[in-house]
């Protein structure tokens, strides 16, 4: 048996050995959908150009979901097939029924060029939509500068696998509670990606910390009493002196009272930790909570160290009912 941590849903195995650590609104147009994942064979080595008329033509077909799926590639940079059932498609009777219609919207948008896909696959594995990487499109890009002038042109580069093992956790994170929620009756209010918040610190220096996720969580759905959570993902690719180095970040970010000023309160840290081996991982676990008990400026009852595996779970016992 394998030694290896089970990983939440929609998260994926180790890309490799040599890892380290809206919009617009308007009722579906039926096109040629293949429903099987497999990607359609390319017409011409290069895609034709989306003028303007093609690209309005493309805004008043998407359906209030496909701004949704869209809204989604943009705030978590690279998600799963399976993720994004999770995220989208789980209203379905089945999860069969989710699955393939989730693959037909997914190639929809694909050929519209709204998503684009990485050509790696997760650990190598050709299994259709969910085994694929999505990714802003060129043309979901330009959907969302016609919304919002101000942005900037998003160029795509090829992630390194660290950088993506990262990403793909933070987004089966977000879909793990997704999952919970629906498992408990409870509800996902608010989750926002790598969103930063600025503050000064101690010495008056302006300072920056991007949590990489945040979380409202409520225990019912529909309730009024919301628990909030900022989760950091750690993946063992970096030190316990990091860790606490972030941590020492929010304690001063706490301390400012920004949040405090805007939301009426500050969210519990949740360190949600795995690693290559599951020894190690809880190794880890059980060191970055002895270094954080140890330091006079963390207040420890302000974090939960958990498995990365467990956080959905855990972090919904922490939301109160009523």
């Amino acid at each position: 048996m394998s030694d290896r941590p089970t990983l939440p849903p929609g998260y994926p195995p180790a890309l490799g050995p040599d890892s380290a650590s809206a919009h617009v609104s308007a009722k579906s147009i039926e096109l040629r959908e293949p429903n099987n994942g497999i990607l359609p064979a390319p017409t011409s080595t290069r895609p034709s150009r989306v003028g303007p008329r093609r690209l309005r033509t493309i805004a008043s077909s998407l359906s209030e979901r496909d701004e949704k799926i869209l809204a989604t590639a943009d705030d978590y940079r690279f998600i799963t097939g399976a993720q994004l059932v999770e995220f989208h498609f789980a209203a379905h009777a089945t999860q069969p029924t989710a699955e393939r219609t989730a693959r037909r919207v997914l190639a929809r948008l694909r050929d519209l060029r709204v998503l684009g896909i990485l050509e790696q696959r997760i650990g190598g594995i050709r299994a259709g939509s969910d085994g694929l990487v999505y990714h802003l499109g060129t043309v979901g890009d330009r959907l969302l500068r016609q919304i919002n002038p101000q942005r900037s042109r998003r160029r795509f580069e090829d992630p390194s696998t660290r950088f993506l093992e990262h990403a793909l956790a933070i987004s089966g994170a977000a879909a793990g509670l997704h999952t919970e929620a629906r498992r408990r009756g409870g509800e996902v209010v608010r989750l926002a990606p790598e969103r930063p918040r600025r503050y000064t610190d101690m010495l008056g220096a302006g300072q920056t910390i991007r949590p990489d996720l945040y979380a409202e969580l409520a225990a019912v759905s529909g309730a009024e009493d919301i628990a909030a959570f900022f989760i950091e993902v750690d993946l063992g690719q970096e030190s316990i002196p990091t860790l606490v180095g972030k941590s020492l970040a929010y304690e001063d970010y706490r301390r400012s009272g920004n949040e405090q000023r805007q939301c009426g309160g500050f969210p519990v840290v949740v360190w949600a930790m795995t690693a290559a081996r599951a020894e190690a991982a809880q190794r880890r676990r059980d060191a970055l909570a002895k270094e954080l008990a140890r330091h006079h400026r963390i207040d420890i009852g302000q974090y939960r160290i958990v498995a990365l595996e467990d956080a959905p779970a855990r972090i919904f016992k922490e939301v109160r009912h009523g």
